[in-house]
């Protein structure tokens, strides 16, 4: 694979084949969480009597996500994300456990696996498709988001590291403020900063996660 040929494919299950081996623990897992956050904006729909459990379930879901972000940054989270497991197995939500489990737990190929064709009907086998495509084009996306330019890893200046810099990553990278690359470009080509790879991956529009290799390489994390 080529690096063209890397930032064009929206084959997910070839971006890993081909280069998931160079994604390091702390890269696996924020993919993992970035795809176990989409899992819980996703949950089934409910029915009434239901509604109460799912906003709880929600909620665990989330903190256990928000718990193993904090564990790639140091954070003693183990026991607490056991106990979140743990309740959120008992639920009656099929798969949701396994997705949840997959992503405090780094499982790349778990959720990779999610979306394998399988035998069905024509019909089936369309819409399945069709749906999966969207996924897999999701998961492609977010691979270039953590791992970046996989065949040459770009680099910033030391100029460009200024402290208002700085001070705009770490914001956006703790409060999940993705919203808000757009301000990190604008701040880099103040400092000089004319890489246009970095300055058009702050302005993309496009989903950004923690893991964003913009913003883990001005914090210096890997």
């Amino acid at each position: 694979m080529t690096e063209a040929e890397w930032l064009a494919c929206d084959n997910a299950h070839e971006m890993y084949a081909r280069l998931g081996q160079r994604m390091t623990p702390r890269q696996r897992l924020l993919f993992s969480v970035a795809c176990g956050r989409r899992c819980c904006r996703v949950l089934p729909s409910a029915p009434a009597y239901w509604l109460e459990r799912k906003a709880t379930l929600d909620a665990l879901c989330l903190e256990a996500i928000r718990a193993a972000e904090e564990q790639c940054d140091g954070a003693d989270r183990e026991a607490r994300l056991r106990a979140l497991f743990d309740e959120v197995s008992g639920s009656s939500w099929h798969g949701l456990h396994w997705d949840l489990h997959a992503a405090i737990r780094g499982n790349v190929e778990h959720f990779l696996g999610k979306y394998q064709p399988m035998p069905a009907t024509a019909q089936e086998q369309a819409s399945r498709d069709a749906a999966d495509l969207t996924e897999l084009v999701f998961l492609a996306d977010l691979f270039r988001e953590i791992v970046g330019y996989a065949f040459r890893p770009l680099t910033l200046s030391p100029s460009s590291l200024t402290p208002a810099v700085v001070s705009i990553a770490q914001v956006i990278y703790d409060e999940n403020r993705f919203d808000e690359m757009p301000v990190l470009a604008d701040a880099l080509e103040d400092t000089g900063c004319t890489s246009e790879a970095i300055l058009a991956h702050c302005r993309a529009d496009r989903p950004h996660v923690r893991g964003c290799w913009v913003l883990d390489l001005i914090l210096g994390k890997r």
